[in-house]
């Protein structure tokens, strides 16, 4: 009997201390370091909504912050994992996990309110961007510029409308990507064409005393006297000291600047006479009057520029330039001839003579009452 109670005491011993332990185990169990999964989840939605706002694209810098933050949330709690669990301690987790978040969240609302500001700045870009395309076009695209030029061009028009296309389907980035290459294209055509103009328009007082010497050679010998002025596509006409027609001329595809050699389709500048009236089979463009180029200040011209390697050796200066009729075309087509309607031709031809004066000169308006910047 006395051996039965002892084991019963045992036993309850046992049990009482097994449920010490258990309840021991359940309450370090309960009461382990528990990781910040919930903080670490918004962590991620935070940074997930900023991506979305495109702030990684806005302020790259910042976001790269935010998800380092993130990452060494992840990193800390990876750490902590591989210690023991009762050792464990989240809170530096918790803490990256927080400024992550927190981070992300300034990000998002700051990339939305600068997508508002950049619908507004785009909407503005491409206007100016519009204009300066338009202004280009209406005041540029006759002359003739290289085909780099001509090519940034096109380019700059396909990606403005590019960027309008992306600006109406709400695609503000593509757009501002758009309006970039556009804007480059647009700075460089600008360039290169004023650069081109204002070398031309270095000699603008040499055309202008050119002017003023035919108008006096008029008036002095009471003749007719010819000025081309290639920029305003005009024949001016003088007689007696005074103009007395303003004709419409079409030019040389290659027009700006003097004619340098044969084949490169420029109309030359400098000081020329008639050599002879051509009508019937004698000329294909119903009346011409052939002019004496090239004459000796232009034979000097071409020789210096292949003495210096400017042209190569087997280069040839040309001829055969007229004033000619067959023109009304609208555009500059000739080689290197200036041409005038046939109507116009008939008024010319029959007040001109072998020797009437002829003055090419480049421009009578100075470049910045021309052009604006």
């Amino acid at each position: 009997m006395a051996r039965q109670k002892s084991r019963f005491k045992i036993r309850i011993i046992v049990a009482i201390v097994l449920l010490a332990i258990a309840g021991a185990a359940w309450w370090l169990i309960a009461n382990r370091p528990l990781p910040p999964i919930a903080e670490i989840a918004m962590a991620r939605e935070r940074l997930s909504l900023a991506r979305a706002a495109h702030a990684n694209i806005y302020m790259p810098a910042d976001f790269r912050e935010a998800s380092a933050m993130y990452d060494s949330a992840n990193s800390a709690w990876k750490a902590e994992n591989e210690r023991f669990f009762l050792n464990r301690k989240y809170d530096r987790t918790l803490e990256f996990a927080r400024l992550s978040a927190q981070k992300s969240e300034q990000l998002e609302k700051k990339s939305r309110d600068y997508s508002y500001d950049l619908k507004t700045t785009l909407k503005k870009r491409i206007s100016n961007l519009r204009n300066q395309s338009a202004y280009f076009d209406n005041h540029f695209s006759d002359l003739p510029l290289d085909k780099e030029v001509r090519h940034s061009f096109q380019s700059a028009v396909i990606s403005l409308s590019e960027a309008e296309t992306a600006y109406k389907a709400a695609n503000y980035l593509l757009c501002h990507e758009k309006t970039k290459l556009a804007a480059d294209d647009i700075d460089f055509i600008y360039t290169q064409t004023r650069n081109t103009l204002e070398d031309y328009f270095a000699n603008f007082s040499v055309w202008i005393e050119r002017n003023n010497e035919a108008i006096r050679q008029s008036k002095t010998t009471g003749d007719y006297v010819l000025v081309m002025s290639k920029f305003q596509k005009k024949c001016f006409v003088y007689h007696r000291g005074e103009q007395v027609n303003e004709l419409e001329i079409e030019l040389g595809k290659n027009w700006i600047g003097d004619k340098r050699h044969r084949g490169d389709k420029a109309t030359p500048e400098g000081k020329y006479k008639v050599t002879k009236k051509k009508s019937g089979k004698q000329t294909k463009y119903y009346k011409a009057l052939l002019i004496d180029f090239p004459n000796n200040d232009d034979r000097k011209r071409f020789e210096a520029e292949k003495k210096n390697g400017t042209l190569p050796r087997h280069a040839d200066i040309g001829g055969l330039i007229e004033i000619h009729g067959g023109g009304g075309r609208g555009i500059d087509w000739t080689d290197g001839c200036v041409a005038l309607t046939n109507e116009n031709m008939d008024w010319l031809y029959t007040r001109t003579k072998t020797g009437t004066p002829i003055y090419i000169i480049g421009s009578l308006v100075p470049l910045e009452k021309l052009v604006e910047w």
